[in-house]
């Protein structure tokens, strides 16, 4: 797991952090339209400029935590479950083909 609770630059389609070099999340712009719902936003970005993972932002589109993944690995239905009562992340993870999802490594 990696948090983005550190100092961090914009960067054109990715974030940029000064202290972890390896993480390239993709940045995300909130446009807002009406009422929305309190609370963090839970994506999971696919094919994107760089890293590709599941990934948490909050309310003004800072991100709060992701999870890169290797190779040619994606993720979806990123969401919070219960397990043995308390609250768990838990997402899809494998390898897309035309669309399809094919079964991989939890």
């Amino acid at each position: 797991m990696s948090t983005g609770r550190l100092r961090r630059v914009c960067v054109g389609d990715v974030w940029r952090y000064h202290s972890r070099h390896d993480l390239v999340p993709p940045a995300v712009k909130l446009n807002r339209r009406g009422r929305t719902a309190a609370g963090d936003i839970f994506l999971a970005p696919q094919f994107g400029p760089v890293q590709d993972g599941p990934e948490i932002i909050d309310s003004r589109g800072g991100l709060v935590w992701f999870q890169r993944l290797k190779g040619n690995d994606s993720s979806a239905n990123f969401q919070v479950q219960s397990y043995q009562g308390k609250p768990v992340l838990t997402y899809w993870q494998g390898v897309l083909a035309a669309g399809c999802r094919q079964w991989s490594r939890p």
